[in-house]
């Protein structure tokens, strides 16, 4: 099941339901009024929030979709599941307009640029690669990671992306050149998680390890670190420098304080 929660009262106000098995994936739209999910089911699911009723049913992949991002202009949806590709779907026909191919392993990750007119896609075969949305082609395959990648997250403004690996590490990667610009350390376990700040100057990750650390991507140093209770599996910014962090025991929420 979806759940979403009241930030001030910590308070679950609504529960949707739908998949038939555990759900991997969530993704809010940019106006706030609807949300997408993905399933081991191999399902999406759209969602209108204030109802709290399914609104569509995507289907295609034929295994557990992993991931899910949505355009800048909620128009339209992309995907990454176990079978290895990523899908691209127009939400208001519900139907998959593109499917990039080509990787190797399960598709863990994809994040959308702030133009909508590329996505970056991280998978098994431990590399990230940049699709041109229009085309559907592959325009660069970055490699570095000796793990799969479980996430990747896109900067503000397109010009860098990071990702984070079952290797333990974080990377962060120039879009243009397709080169490695720095190489995060500190976490003992696989990074399952990583988010950029919506200014572009803090760069967050979850792990295995129990740990969600916040770096200074001017700096590429650690600037704070918190601990959980047990393994964390996902995070996402706020407007105000805060951090919600999914984790095997709850879910968290943290402000930095700079």
């Amino acid at each position: 099941m979806v759940r979403l929660w009241d930030r001030v009262s910590g308070a679950y106000t609504t529960t949707l339901i739908g998949h038939t098995d555990q759900v991997e994936s969530v993704v809010v739209a940019p106006n706030g009024d609807w949300l997408a999910s993905g399933g081991k089911d191999g399902w999406l699911l759209l969602w209108d929030r204030a109802s709290g009723t399914c609104t569509a049913t995507l289907t295609g992949h034929t295994g557990s979709v992993k991931s899910v991002a949505i355009g800048p202009d909620g128009t339209w949806l992309a995907s990454g599941g176990d079978d290895g590709t990523v899908r691209i779907w127009d939400r208001a026909l519900g139907t998959c307009t593109t499917t990039l191919t080509g990787r190797i392993g399960p598709v863990w990750s994809v994040a959308i640029g702030p133009e909508g007119t590329w996505l970056a896609s991280g998978a098994g075969d431990g590399t990230v690669r940049i699709w041109d949305r229009g085309s559907g082609m592959c325009t660069a395959t970055l490699t570095g990671h000796t793990g799969p990648v479980h996430s990747v997250a896109v900067a503000p403004d397109g010009v860098w992306l990071a990702s984070g690996s079952r290797d333990g590490t974080v990377r962060i990667w120039d879009r243009g050149s397709g080169t490695c610009t720095a190489t995060l350390t500190g976490h003992t376990g696989p990074v399952h998680s990583v988010a950029v700040a919506p200014d572009g100057a803090w760069l967050a990750s979850g792990s295995h390890d129990g740990t969600v650390r916040i770096w200074n991507v001017d700096g590429r140093g650690m600037v704070a670190l918190a601990r959980a209770e047990d393994r964390l599996h996902s995070c996402a910014w706020g407007p105000a420098q805060e951090l919600a962090v999914g984790g095997e025991r709850g879910l968290y929420l943290y402000t930095l304080l700079t």
